[in-house]
């Protein structure tokens, strides 16, 4: 299996390595075969998240080239925007507004 470093800063919710990595040309959309995109890796790290929408990430991907086929609006619809009650509201707001003025919500 083949996990970019900013797949795997992204999974663990590590932004200062995220923005590090980005600053130095990280491609924010590139997709691994196994491990899907950075996008998809950062749910659950709302920080993350932002700052790959922040910075081009393209939510409008299928976040798992194997055996899935969601892209983020059915994943964050599915299991957190509907519920925002566990999610801080200045997150839910930010993460919800940028994917609406980027077509996915």
């Amino acid at each position: 299996m083949y996990r970019t470093p900013l797949i795997a800063a992204s999974v663990q919710g590590h932004l200062q390595i995220v923005k590090l990595l980005i600053e130095n040309g990280a491609k924010v959309n590139y997709v691994s075969p196994d491990e899907g995109y950075a996008l998809s890796a950062a749910l659950g790290n709302y920080d993350v998240i932002l700052y790959l929408l922040q910075h081009g990430a393209d939510c409008s991907k299928v976040l798992y080239q194997k055996g899935g086929g969601d892209n983020l609006k059915d994943i964050y619809m599915r299991d957190w925007i509907e519920d925002e009650a566990d999610h801080s509201a200045k997150e839910y707001q930010e993460i919800k507004e940028l994917l609406r003025k980027k077509g996915c919500l």
